[in-house]
């Protein structure tokens, strides 16, 4: 560690530098910048303490800074004469100063470049000589401006380099080699007409018997024509060059052998070039401009040709934007379109580093026939008049895509995906953004019927945005994923947004009359604003012949002056769990018929001003008793205001039950006691009587009377594992206030 001087590196802000070294005067201490030395006597900068200094101008960014002590060598500080008096202080500064001087010359001897230990070569420590002047003898060392210029290809100072330059006249064709030819093979010669590389053999041929070039056609008056031998033994190719950067010389033809094969950095095998360019093709290989205008429909047939020829090829867009005007047919299994890894936009436009513009008419803008197809990293833009981004062609087609980004509405006639008479495969959708209505259906499946059912569909993190475009009263919602005549095994939301504004429905079955359209659909960690204003029959979820439906742990958002309105209808399909839910400003979550059954409701939450409750039903159906803290049904409903305290608030005159949800053991223990209050509040009498399903229940009387309007009983009962039992009688009836 230097004890005279401490360096630093400039960001162009910072002005104040830190060092721990003593100095004798304010003048000792010097600041090198860049190697140049500022000082306080300069006004360069100040010494607000003694280990301190304050730049008056920062120090550029990345500038190299060292503030050291210079202690004055050629000024003596201390002058002793005859008779003066030695004090303690004189002879104090005189010692520091010799001794600083001394620590100074010694680090900077140590800084400075030595000769290899017992050898008599100087030895740099692999760092840079700056600095040095254009050598002038043989002996001087030479900078790096003056190699580059003597090694240039244009220069005639490199030893033994061949070239041989003629001028065209339009007639000639024949042009006598200014050096020695040593090969009849054309390859063995670089060959430039104005800059622009021969072709060997068409363009040119070469004889040593004659020392020759000739031309297939005479090169245009004028024309600047270079020949240089680059496959040869002769002189060109024997001269040794060395790579800058490098220590290793080698021949130009070595050189030459070395552009057309190389090893990668850490393997072991060398590859051609060629090989190795053509593991990658995109689009711009097969003459695609990318500028999102000029048609590159050519190009983009070429490069899924490409594709399409071998299952090792792999496709990547690069960053452009691709238009197009013609279906794009992928006929073998596994071809992706891959975009530019860069998420983000691309600067100074509003598109994606990888987009594909359609500029055709109502075709889909790919068609599958083979399974296993991915889309990754891409932005989508149309003309809306392309009726799919992608069309299958065949059934079990799985499918993936990855950071997928379709921009604006009505981009497609019909949908994104199409599945006309085939089946989906396993299909994934990671980070997938619709920013409005893209289309009537992101997903349509029109399948084959009952015979077999086909793998998951999974969405994880993506966003799909409806748009009151769709309908002035929302009666034309698009759909995310809509099903007929189809059977999914499994159809899961992991972390997606959705948003309504009046038009969008996330799963729709209702056209699928298989018995089992989805056999287990999970919504887990979602956001659903369902903004529906206007239309009170809208839903988010169509669920028709669904099982195993699941949803936890989601924000369910809305607008609750809307009468009647749910985020879902369910018509033959049964819920297993919606339980630690956000609820606010949804009447309703669920609207069941009497073959549907909801059950494991757990506990959820909510601005309960803003909830009617969790299920509006049809008549005669049971109320299940839970730790719901709201469920409704035939316009009664449950909350527990306190654990084992359960109030039914009965909002309408027809019949209405109870029944007990002993299916979750952490609904109901043994031993548990809890109080059950029937509030009228209908406005008149109530046609029937509430009705107890005896299987979990055992009340002393067989009806139980609903309390008269605006008045309430309340009933204690027991469960004892199986049943839960009147333990006391029926409460007076008393005034709902």
């Amino acid at each position: 560690m230097a004890n005279t001087y401490v360096d630093y590196t400039g960001d162009g802000s910072n002005t104040d530098f830190v060092f721990s070294f003593p100095f004798l005067e304010d003048s000792h201490v010097v600041v090198e910048v860049d190697g140049v030395d500022k000082t306080i006597a300069g006004g360069d900068f100040t010494l607000p303490t003694t280990s301190l200094v304050r730049m008056t101008t920062a120090p550029s960014n990345l500038s190299a800074v060292r503030v050291k002590r210079v202690s004055g060598y050629a000024t003596d500080l201390v002058d002793f004469v005859n008779g003066s008096v030695l004090n303690e202080a004189d002879l104090d500064k005189a010692y520091l100063h010799n001794r600083y001087l001394n620590e100074e010359a010694a680090e900077g001897n140590f800084a400075s470049m030595q000769t290899v230990g017992g050898g008599t070569d100087f030895n740099a420590e692999s760092k840079k000589i700056v600095n040095l002047a254009t050598p002038t003898v043989g002996t001087d060392a030479a900078n790096k401006n003056y190699i580059d210029d003597r090694v240039a290809l244009g220069s005639t100072n490199l030893n033994a380099f061949d070239k041989s330059t003629h001028t065209g006249d339009n007639t000639e064709t024949e042009f006598t080699l200014s050096f020695t030819s040593q090969s009849d093979t054309a390859e063995a010669y670089l060959v430039t007409i104005d800059g622009v590389v021969q072709i060997p053999t068409t363009a040119y041929s070469v004889s040593t018997s004659t020392n020759k070039i000739t031309f297939t056609s005479a090169p245009p008056t004028s024309a600047n024509i270079v020949v240089v031998p680059i496959g040869t033994t002769s002189s060109a190719n024997d001269a040794v060059v060395t790579q800058a950067g490098t220590a290793t010389s080698k021949t130009l033809a070595n050189w030459t052998n070395d552009l057309q094969s190389a090893t990668a950095t850490g393997s072991t095998t060398s590859r051609s070039l060629a090989d190795r360019f053509g593991e990658v093709l995109t689009p711009y290989d097969f003459g695609a401009v990318g500028n999102g205008t000029t048609d590159d429909t050519t190009a983009l047939q070429a490069w899924i040709a490409y594709l399409n020829a071998d299952a090792k090829n792999v496709g990547e867009l690069g960053k452009g934007a691709f238009a197009f005007n013609t279906t794009l047919e992928l006929t073998r299994t596994g071809v992706g379109i891959m975009g530019s890894h860069l998420k983000g936009r691309r600067t100074g436009s509003t598109r994606l580093a990888s987009t594909l513009v359609w500029t055709g008419g109502a075709d889909p803008m790919f068609r599958v026939a083979t399974a296993q197809h991915t889309f990754a990293y891409v932005g989508v833009e149309t003309n809306g008049s392309a009726t799919d981004f992608l069309e299958l062609n065949a059934g079990h087609i799985d499918l993936v895509m990855n950071n997928m980004f379709f921009s604006g509405a009505g981009l497609f006639t019909r949908s994104v995906i199409r599945s006309n008479g085939n089946r989906l495969g396993y299909s994934s959708f990671n980070e997938v953004h619709c920013s409005s209505r893209t289309a009537d259906k992101f997903i349509d499946i029109d399948g084959q019927g009952s015979s077999g059912g086909i793998t998951p569909i999974e969405f994880t993190r993506c966003t799909f945005i409806g748009s009151s475009s769709s309908g002035s009263t929302g009666t034309n919602p698009w759909t995310v994923l809509h099903i007929k005549d189809e059977r999914i095994e499994a159809v899961s939301f992991e972390r997606c947004t959705f948003i309504s504004r009046d038009g969008l429905l996330v799963v729709d079955t209702t056209d699928s009359p298989i018995t089992d359209a989805i056999r287990s659909l999970r919504v887990e960690n979602c956001e659903f604003d369902e903004f529906t204003t206007s239309l009170s029959s809208q839903r988010m979820f169509k669920l028709e012949n669904c099982h195993n439906v699941s949803f936890s742990n989601n924000i369910l958002t809305g607008v609750s002056t809307v009468t009647d309105t749910a985020l879902c209808s369910l018509i033959n399909s049964n819920v297993s769990r919606f339980e630690s839910n956000w609820l606010e400003g949804l009447q309703y979550v669920f609207d069941n018929d009497s073959n549907s059954k909801i059950n494991g409701i757990g506990i959820n939450y909510s601005d309960w001003s803003t909830i009617q409750g969790i299920m509006l039903n049809a008549t005669n159906w049971y109320i299940d008793l839970t730790q719901a803290l709201y469920a409704e049904l035939d316009g009664a409903y449950l909350s527990p205001n306190t654990s084992g305290n359960f109030i039914c608030e009965v909002t309408s005159d027809t019949a209405y039950g109870f029944n007990l949800d002993k299916s979750r053991p952490q609904n109901w223990e043994a031993g548990q006691l809890f109080y059950l209050t029937i509030k009228n509040t209908s406005g008149g009498a109530v046609s029937a009587n509430p009705t107890f399903f005896s299987g979990n229940f055992e009340v002393q009387s067989s009806t139980i009377t609903t309390p008269s309007d605006g008045h309430q009983v309340t009933i204690l009962f027991r469960f004892d594992g199986t049943k839960a039992i009147q333990i006391s009688q029926v409460s007076p009836e008393v005034d709902n206030s």
